[in-house]
């Protein structure tokens, strides 16, 4: 089962599905892979890119917020964070 979620989220990456992609990778983390809330914070960063480029900057604080909590440590989400600070 992890193996075929681990597939299905290549996949949803390779197209840019994001929010798909947070899904599943969601799944694998209540299954014990730990590791995928790395990726689910590169996710929501670049869910929070397109709402940038549409000048959507609270949705996509939003986005980066739950980015932040996916995975506290990610230095590509407090970048994206001052970048939507500095852009309001």
């Amino acid at each position: 089962r992890i193996g075929a979620l681990q597939q299905l989220l290549q996949i949803y990456q390779a197209t840019s599905e994001w929010q798909k992609a947070i899904d599943v990778a969601e799944r694998l983390v209540k299954l014990g892979k730990d590791k995928q809330r790395v990726e689910i914070a590169h996710f929501y960063c670049e869910l929070a890119l397109q709402h940038m480029a549409s000048d959507d900057l609270d949705r996509a604080m939003t986005l980066l917020k739950k980015g932040a909590a996916a995975d506290k440590n990610s230095a590509r989400v407090s970048i994206m964070m001052g970048r939507v600070f500095m852009a309001k």
